[in-house]
């Protein structure tokens, strides 16, 4: 009996999680269900899940059915608002064309230390439930920066919850592993437009800088100590 759920929220390298987990869920011979805004409130009454892309941390609620591990994606904050500030100003579409020239327009528009500054609150909001989390042992942690920069420790972590067999490991790292290798310079009309991480430091002024690890520090400091667990 396998049930997982997946939170990976946005700019946390959401595409390739729902990609990785769709994969492995077939290898594993495991009902693999999308996670979209018309389902992710919709209870799942199977013995054998993944369920991949919840853009939002388990509450207590959840985290107490101990059957079910929950597999969190997290991400520098920092990194997470520079990514948003590109995608809404070029990337990123919003319904028809003219509604997402707008959007790009409107957001081109603000200085990008602006931008991320407004967005603190929001990010703050997010992370909320996160702390909760380390409260439970039915819960794997997994980082962004050790997916593009140290995929085999990731893979190792992300597969953890799977009854797979040496064969079925490899053939899944195979398909994965050079997922990051030369990977091309920015580009900010490409969705993945620049996925290394400490993007921050190059594209924000040292007052917004300041102001975020201010604001960050605990969410900071809950990233890095997950990644001991």
């Amino acid at each position: 009996m396998t049930k997982i759920k997946i939170h990976s929220s946005w700019k946390t390298g959401s595409g390739f999680v729902r990609s990785f987990y769709r994969f492995t869920s077939n290898i594993a011979k495991t009902k693999y269900i999308n996670i979209t805004k018309d389902n992710w409130s919709k209870p799942i009454n199977l013995n054998n899940y993944c369920a991949c892309g919840y853009r939002f941390f388990a509450d207590n609620e959840n985290l107490n059915n101990k059957k079910i591990i929950h597999i969190i994606q997290l991400r520098d904050p920092r990194d997470m608002l520079v990514s948003l500030y590109f995608s809404m100003a070029y990337s990123h579409t919003y319904g028809q064309t003219k509604n997402t020239e707008a959007v790009h327009n409107h957001t081109k528009a603000i200085n990008i230390n602006d931008f991320v500054l407004q967005k603190i609150k929001k990010i703050k909001l997010r992370y909320e439930k996160v702390f909760n989390t380390s409260n439970h042992n039915n819960i794997i942690y997994l980082h962004y920066d050790e997916m593009v920069l140290n995929f085999e420790k990731w893979f190792e972590k992300s597969i953890k919850p799977f009854m797979l067999d040496e064969s079925q490991k490899q053939t899944i790292f195979n398909k994965f592993k050079d997922e990051f290798n030369n990977i091309p310079k920015e580009n900010v009309m490409n969705h993945k437009r620049k996925v290394i991480p400490g993007d921050y430091l190059e594209k924000l002024n040292t007052n917004t800088i300041e102001k975020l690890n201010h604001e960050f520090k605990n969410i900071l400091d809950f990233i890095n100590n997950t990644k001991t667990k």
